[in-house]
């Protein structure tokens, strides 16, 4: 009977070994479960969803670190799993992203790697592409690499200092200059002068108060006048409009043809007179007959004022017999 007894506790206790034993082991796979599941939650690593893997090379990685978030408009998809440099010469940056969403990404789409904010946080925006033809896992995207807002920051950084710099020695100059009594005299010069310019002006000002207040007086006159007379000058404007717009449409190509044919016959003329054709162009050409008609026109010139200052010579009247004859 003792023995069966034994039996009976020694298996009873067994049974309870093997049942804590059992919940050791669920407690410890439930943990490494949470604990699991916390730390890709945490890490924003999908766990149970379709992922799918792409690939980004870049030229420079501009110190991208892994786990880099991938969004697409402002949302999250995903992050930067590992970090590569390939086998290429020069060697380039080969980024491994998972894409945590179930969504078509067109093969042409690109990933850009900027910085998120002014304390150089990187992250990379996918830009969707509009090719038809969409992404399969493992693929090879096209990237850049997109300046940060503080590229320009060194460069500014050394201008201001050079500006600082050329501060700092204009001040040590005036304090020197301040300080020196060739440079205080030379300031109380240049002070004076300007008082002296300040007060002359001010005189010019006071003798000619009336001159200047009928000159605003003239501007205001003159003003009022365009002001009213504004109606004639948008007629004259607009009738400037009209003979520009007439102008416009008459064909000026005839016009120019015509003074071309113009020009051309006055050529020709001028050309018959160079040559001695024509009445014209014998008389401009030929010294005898011009000079011939040149003492006819002195003759009867002459003849002209002899008939007028003695008209008894060539035209004689007698009122009671015959005309005496010369």
């Amino acid at each position: 009977m003792k023995s069966e007894e034994r039996e009976n506790e020694k298996k009873a206790l067994d049974k309870i070994k093997s049942a804590k034993a059992i919940k050791v082991a669920i407690f410890c796979i439930t943990a490494l479960i949470v604990f699991y599941v916390g730390a890709n939650f945490l890490k924003g690593t999908e766990i149970f969803g379709t992922k799918k893997y792409l690939y980004a090379v870049f030229d420079n990685a501009a110190g991208m670190p892994q786990g880099t978030a991938v969004f697409v408009n402002g949302y999250k998809i995903g992050k930067v799993t590992a970090i590569s440099l390939t086998k290429d010469t020069p060697a380039r940056v080969c980024a491994e992203i998972v894409i945590n969403e179930e969504m078509n990404i067109p093969i042409d789409s690109r990933f850009e790697l900027g910085s998120k904010d002014v304390l150089g946080g990187l992250v990379i925006n996918l830009k969707m592409g509009i090719s038809p033809t969409m992404a399969n896992n493992n693929d090879t995207l096209s990237c850049a690499l997109i300046p940060a807002l503080t590229d320009g920051f060194d460069e500014i950084k050394d201008k201001l200092g050079s500006i600082m710099t050329s501060i700092d020695t204009v001040a040590l100059a005036l304090k020197e200059i301040m300080h020196s009594e060739t440079g205080s005299s030379s300031l109380q010069t240049i002070f004076t002068n300007l008082e002296n310019t300040t007060a002359e002006l001010n005189a010019i000002l006071s003798q000619n108060k009336n001159k200047f207040g009928k000159i605003v007086t003239n501007l205001d006159e003159f003003s009022l006048t365009l002001k009213n007379e504004s109606p004639k000058l948008k007629q004259i404007i607009d009738n400037f409009d009209k003979i520009s717009s007439d102008i416009a449409k008459e064909d000026l190509a005839k016009v120019i043809l015509n003074a071309n044919q113009t020009i051309t016959e006055l050529q020709q003329v001028i050309d018959k007179i160079n040559k001695g054709e024509g009445d014209l162009g014998k008389l401009v050409n030929d010294e005898v007959l011009y000079k011939n008609l040149s003492e006819s026109t002195d003759n009867l010139n002459k003849l002209l004022i002899d008939i007028k200052q003695n008209p008894d010579r060539y035209i004689q009247v007698s009122v009671f017999g015959k005309k005496k004859k010369n």
